[in-house]
């Protein structure tokens, strides 16, 4: 018998908003859904932690996260505004990261042998892709707070009909 293992394209960590900041976030778009851009799904909302990689040995990776302490002191992640990145055509709900998301964030890039990212930390939950620049949206002044309860693994899948973000892996954060 024989079996084929599927690897991942790509995989990243993030962590889910809670069911009340999923509401909030749901409500803006309702309310804005009039405007022509293409607003991020509910299944694939998320605070990305740990961008995509590609990893050379998926089995490895997945040990690596599973077996991973988080060590986390249970901070709230509070957002205070909602802004359009027009550079990258993206409309996000951001935040100052608490130090201890940030030595998070280290600590598993460090476990990952990733290379730390050249650019600092943004914390945000993307909205919406492909805002057309021309839209004027305003900085919306907002307050989304929720402690994070455990670390995702994703696997970051390419369709035609857009990007699907699946679960490989969770674990809670303590």
């Amino acid at each position: 018998m024989s079996y084929t293992i599927y690897m991942p394209k790509r995989v990243f960590i993030g962590i889910r908003p809670d069911n009340e900041t999923i509401k909030n976030i749901k409500t803006f778009q309702e309310e804005f859904s009039h405007l022509p851009i293409h607003w991020a799904r509910e299944e694939n909302i998320h605070i990305t932690l740990v961008p995509p990689w590609r990893p050379k040995n998926f089995e490895e990776d997945l040990s690596i996260f599973q077996d991973f302490s988080p060590i986390y002191n249970s901070e709230p992640l509070t957002f205070t505004k909602i802004q359009i990145f027009k550079t990258k055509s993206i409309l996000w709900a951001t935040g100052q990261a608490p130090e201890s998301l940030i030595n998070l964030i280290n600590r598993l890039t460090s476990s990952f042998n990733l290379p730390p990212q050249k650019r600092k930390y943004i914390m945000h939950i993307t909205l919406a892709k492909h805002v057309d620049p021309a839209i004027y949206i305003p900085k919306i002044q907002i307050l989304w707070e929720f402690v994070p309860e455990s670390l995702i693994l994703f696997e970051s899948i390419q369709r035609k009909t857009g990007t699907i973000y699946n679960k490989i892996s969770e674990i809670p954060l303590a």
